[in-house]
């Protein structure tokens, strides 16, 4: 009878993070990203140019990361306010979400 020790999934997510395909993937994502981006504002954007790759979790995986400091409200949008009232939103470019949805392998 086989046996499966509890090790199991942290021996093989070792074995998957030392993959190339795993660097290729998250090359691709962050490519797919800084695509959609820079339709809203060029290819020299901050934003644009922020989004890279970053290894995580003792370098076992990979993030794609935008760290340009106003990431965040150009990924998700975000209100405006004129004189202290609200007048208006801006809406989000998503294109992290829009590049993990348009990878197989991702989604």
């Amino acid at each position: 009878m086989a046996e499966v020790f509890d090790s199991v999934t942290r021996t093989v997510s070792i074995m998957a993070g030392k993959s190339t395909v795993m660097d290729s993937v998250a090359d691709e994502l962050a490519e797919l990203a800084r695509g959609f981006a820079s339709k809203h504002s060029g290819p020299n954007d901050a934003f644009v140019r922020s989004i890279r790759v970053q290894k995580a979790g003792n370098g076992k995986d990979r993030l794609v990361v935008a760290t340009d400091p106003l990431a965040i409200p150009k990924e998700l949008g975000h209100v405006v306010i004129s004189h202290g009232e609200l007048a208006g939103y801006v809406k989000g470019q998503h294109s992290l979400g829009k590049a993990v949805a348009a990878i197989h392998e991702v989604s």
